[in-house]
């Protein structure tokens, strides 16, 4: 038995919505592991996307399979050692380079990282999202989209707000994120007690406007 067939035992059927709810639960878990092995929360991010999209259209065709968890961070790691190797190699620019291998990709791209056992799940992307210096709206945005993973036109939606004014504004956040290097430091002490009471805050709220949507 090949490794293919194997693989269809490990596979169980599934609808686009089940898949759908399915990637959301675990979406913050794995992120926040991705992130906190790498540390560069713009590029993790960024690739992770890529695959809960690939995720969402193969797995309603394909199954749902074991370790579903495992088998995103493993994918998401795949991703990002290929997509370092394409920029390492168009920045050299030379043909006839070496090329890297995977450990020195996973080496470089992890290098300052804070580590998976520093960051604390989901916590820690909440942490994260809620840093004091961003404005409130841009905080309770990436709440939604980082941690909740919805999709830009829910969050707009949430908002009031054009699709791509919001997207702007996201990617806004998220080069400050990057440009201060917060992912790599996460609070501690009095830090830490004010960054969570900021997190509920903004969980009220988006808690409060739910509320109010679905009443209304």
């Amino acid at each position: 038995m090949g490794h293919g067939d194997e693989d269809v035992f490990l596979r169980r059927a599934a609808g686009p919505e089940e898949v759908e709810d399915l990637l959301r639960a675990c979406a913050p878990e794995v992120l926040a592991a991705f992130v906190g092995r790498f540390g560069d929360f713009d590029l993790c991010e960024g690739v992770f996307q890529e695959v809960l999209v690939a995720a969402a259209r193969e797995w309603p065709e394909r199954g749902i399979p074991s370790y579903e968890r495992s088998r995103l961070l493993t994918t998401a790691v795949g991703a990002l050692i290929d997509r370092v190797r394409r920029a390492e190699a168009d920045r050299r620019g030379e043909a006839g380079a070496p090329a890297l291998t995977d450990r020195a990709i996973l080496a470089y791209a992890g290098r300052g990282a804070p580590g998976e056992d520093v960051w604390e799940g989901p916590l820690s992307l909440f942490l994260l999202c809620c840093h004091p210096d961003l404005p409130r709206a841009a905080r309770t945005a990436l709440v939604l989209r980082v941690v909740g993973g919805l999709g830009p036109a829910r969050v707009a939606a949430f908002f009031d707000l054009p699709e791509e004014t919001l997207e702007r504004y996201v990617a806004r956040a998220r080069r400050t994120i990057v440009e201060g290097g917060w992912a790599r430091a996460l609070p501690v002490g009095e830090e830490r007690a004010a960054r969570l009471a900021e997190v509920r805050s903004v969980l009220r709220l988006v808690h409060d406007r739910g509320h109010a949507a679905e009443a209304a």
